[in-house]
């Protein structure tokens, strides 16, 4: 998500910098693309950060859950390493399977 977010900032610069007549060719900007600039850095962070409140508004993570997951997913690592480990090599055959096999 979050190279996303950087992604679309890049496509939203250009397109916010021509949209407040930004030039690029002059050495002082007018006063009224520099008002403009202020307006938007200002106003697309509140929006954005208003839309991820209300887009986060119903999602419950407590500090104990998230602690109770991180805890699940470490018992399930553990346990898939485990499950991975090398078979444990025999170097004396069992006698009384042999016998009893025979």
């Amino acid at each position: 998500m979050v190279k996303f977010g950087f992604a679309f900032a890049g496509l939203l610069s250009g397109l916010i910098l021509s949209l407040v007549c930004f030039d690029q060719t002059v050495t002082e900007q007018p006063e009224s693309a520099l008002t403009w600039l202020r307006a938007v850095f200002i106003f697309i962070p509140i929006v954005g950060t208003s839309i991820a409140i209300f887009v986060m508004r119903n999602y419950d993570l407590t500090e104990q859950k998230a602690y109770e997951i991180r805890d699940a997913l470490e018992a399930r690592r553990g346990a898939a390493k485990n499950s991975l480990q090398e078979p444990e090599i025999i170097t004396q055959p069992n006698v009384d399977y042999l016998s009893q096999n025979a």
